[in-house]
């Protein structure tokens, strides 16, 4: 009735499960592809993020100071203006001193990591470059317009980059 039949016969052994060599080089191939394209993106994405972290620094530092310069003494700034060789007194942090000169870029070496014991694992170099223009003689109002220009070098890739930010200090009478 309804036994299976076992297969004596002396004829080629049955094919075994496996890769032939052809079909193992192909996959080494694309494996290879795919590799090469993943680390080309992470090197990509990489140089992006680190050229964010250069552009942030950049733009942050350059606030600081034109937050410090709108805080000078109206007089102080019309000061600097009538004698571009005259420092515009601003500050790297509380008690020490670094001045800015109109129309000159002075460079700034920026730290951007530091270990544990401060020393700088990782530095950027900025230019910097204040423009101030007093608007009292075409417009009759005690106004100091303010412009920060900075430059910096992308990394991996040295090509400058410029910006600029802009503000304004008005007379304000202080007491």
């Amino acid at each position: 009735m309804g036994l299976a039949q076992v297969d004596t016969s002396d004829g080629p052994m049955p094919r075994k499960a496996g890769f032939s060599l052809a079909e193992m080089l192909i996959a080494l191939t694309l494996f290879g592809i795919m590799a090469s394209a993943f680390m080309a993106s992470s090197a990509f994405a990489r140089r992006t993020a680190e050229s964010a972290v250069y552009e942030s620094t950049a733009l942050t530092v350059a606030t600081g100071y034109i937050e410090q310069i709108k805080t000078i003494e109206y007089e102080t700034l019309a000061a600097c203006i009538l004698d571009p060789t005259a420092p515009i007194p601003t500050m790297i942090n509380q008690g020490t001193a670094d001045p800015l000169y109109l129309g000159v870029y002075t460079t700034k070496t920026i730290p951007l990591r530091i270990d544990s014991a401060n020393a700088t694992l990782q530095s950027m170099t900025l230019l910097v470059r204040p423009e101030m223009t007093n608007t009292y003689s075409s417009t009759g109002r005690r106004l100091i317009t303010i412009a920060i220009h900075y430059r910096w070098y992308e990394p991996g890739t040295g090509l400058q980059r410029d910006a600029s930010i802009r503000s304004a200090r008005s007379y304000v009478p202080t007491f």
